[in-house]
């Protein structure tokens, strides 16, 4: 997406309290660039603000759920500087930590592909809704740099350090299937069930009071905030010092 285009975000007010915010709204694959991180940061900031929301459900209009970073601009930022592409990656984790901050629990439904920056989104959301189908792909090795977002985060919290370099450094993708089955699923359906599944998930969600909803995404996070934007920090700062390798600038030139 070029400088100025109009960012392919949808946010809609689905049902009484539920909004649904859609990435690739156009049906073309979502791709992580600033425009589209602008628009994410502003519909969750009006999901923040807007008392009646009780929850969000992120999605893709598209058959991928995002597609990660957009390589092309990836590869000018990097051509102006290397703190252009830290702009990027710090506008990344600026709309991870606000889906980690909302006051309501935000669902992923999740359907083909979830891949780099992908993979990331769909688990900082608080549940997931995953088609049989979806693969989320660790895309970041093949880039020769490590991820963003708070991938080695969400991954490593609950698996500890060695299943969690296992899945980063040697894995290709992992199934809908095998990501259930390591606890990060809580709904694995048929593919044609996936949008309907996502809609009684949040149905059952919107029918509790807030206050609850709330009290639990606090108590389930606990002290997460401040590690979270501590841990995104170094991810930032490892992602960036491989980014400056000319093995990274080859595989922006190849992509």
């Amino acid at each position: 997406m070029s400088a100025g285009a109009v960012p392919d975000v949808g946010c809609t007010l689905a049902a009484e309290g539920v909004l649904v915010i859609t990435l690739g709204a156009s049906g073309r694959m979502p791709l992580i660039d600033f425009e589209t991180l602008d628009a994410l940061i502003a519909s969750l900031a009006c999901a923040q603000d807007e008392a009646g929301v009780r929850v969000v459900v992120l999605r893709s209009g598209a058959p991928w759920f995002c597609g990660g970073g957009d390589l092309r601009l990836m590869r000018r930022c990097l051509a102006q500087s290397l703190h252009r592409l830290a702009q990027l990656v710090e506008r990344f984790h600026e709309s991870i930590l606000a889906i980690r901050a909302l006051r309501v629990p935000v669902v992923a439904s999740v359907g083909g592909a979830a891949a780099g920056g992908g993979f990331s989104l769909a688990l900082a959301c608080d549940l997931l809704v995953a088609a049989r189908s979806a693969r989320f792909v660790c895309a970041y090795s093949a880039l020769r740099t490590t991820s963003d977002g708070g991938l080695s985060y969400f991954l490593s919290q609950p698996l500890g350090r060695m299943k969690a370099l296992d899945i980063l450094a040697t894995r290709t993708a992992l199934s809908a299937s095998e990501l259930e089955r390591l606890g990060f699923v809580a709904r694995l359906v048929d593919d044609g069930d996936l949008d309907e599944a996502t809609s009684q998930l949040a149905d059952t969600l919107r029918s509790q009071p807030v206050q609850a909803l709330s009290g639990w995404k606090r108590l389930l996070c606990g002290d997460e905030p401040s590690a979270l934007r501590a841990h995104l920090d170094r991810e930032r700062d490892e992602f960036l010092r491989c980014a400056g390798t000319p093995e990274f600038a080859a595989r922006l030139s190849a992509a």
